[in-house]
């Protein structure tokens, strides 16, 4: 991982699981989701992004299906940021999440301090 900006550190917060969590049912799909959401700032928005992020880690935490958060800073390109999500299904991102108070406090918050975000979710089971 590269350097932590000067403002804010990378975060990684893991849910620990019991292992009736842990075991992968391949019926039921994979064992977690990781939503991958490349947060594009506007020119001088950073301080304000860092500042909001807080906020935003603990509603996702808080949101129903979430395990993990975990924020990364491009070391090539300025302004562009990984936001990478954790979640026991598609649909506890894609359907439940927006309908949520957190939901709603996450994509307000996100809305004022982003100026795009590209999304993609992969399956959490590694491909030996």
């Amino acid at each position: 991982m590269g350097r932590p900006s000067p403002c804010h550190s990378p975060s990684r917060i893991e849910h620990q699981r019991t292992p009736a969590e842990s075991i992968h049912d391949a019926k039921a799909g994979p064992s977690i989701i990781f939503e991958h959401a490349q947060l594009t700032l506007p020119a001088d928005g950073e301080p304000e992004f860092l500042n909001s992020y807080p906020g935003v880690q603990d509603n996702l935490l808080a949101a129903p299906g979430c395990r993990s958060v975990d924020l990364h800073k491009s070391v090539d390109r300025p302004g562009v940021y990984l936001l990478r999500v954790g979640w026991n299904s598609l649909s506890d991102h894609t359907e439940v999440f927006p309908k949520t108070d957190q939901g709603r406090k996450v994509l307000a918050t996100l809305g004022s301090v982003v100026e795009s975000v590209d999304m993609i979710h992969f399956d959490g089971t590694t491909i030996d």
